[in-house]
């Protein structure tokens, strides 16, 4: 069982660095396969025809982690200075 999960995340990680291919000069490295992701996701072209629902239990543990995240005191804001020197931004 362990070999079949090794090959098969093996062959996983071999497929996504062969499929990077090289950037091109100038480009940042890794930026086609960004661009390639945000194309995938705008032509929706993998999607499945039904979205996966999440139900029972879960569904419910969610819900409620959610709530009371409104609990929860987020982080302190950034102090911000208010000394701005005319012409700033301009």
């Amino acid at each position: 069982m362990f070999r079949s999960d090794l090959k098969t995340s093996l062959a996983v990680v071999v497929l996504a660095l062969s499929s990077t291919g090289l950037a091109c000069a100038g480009e940042k490295p890794g930026a086609s396969v960004v661009e390639e992701w945000l194309e995938l996701q705008r032509s929706g072209e993998r999607s499945v025809a039904e979205p996966k629902r999440v139900e029972g239990e879960m569904s419910q543990r969610a819900y409620r982690r959610l709530l009371e995240s409104f609990d929860r005191q987020g982080p302190a804001p950034e102090s911000r200075s208010t000394d701005v020197s005319p012409g700033f931004g301009r």
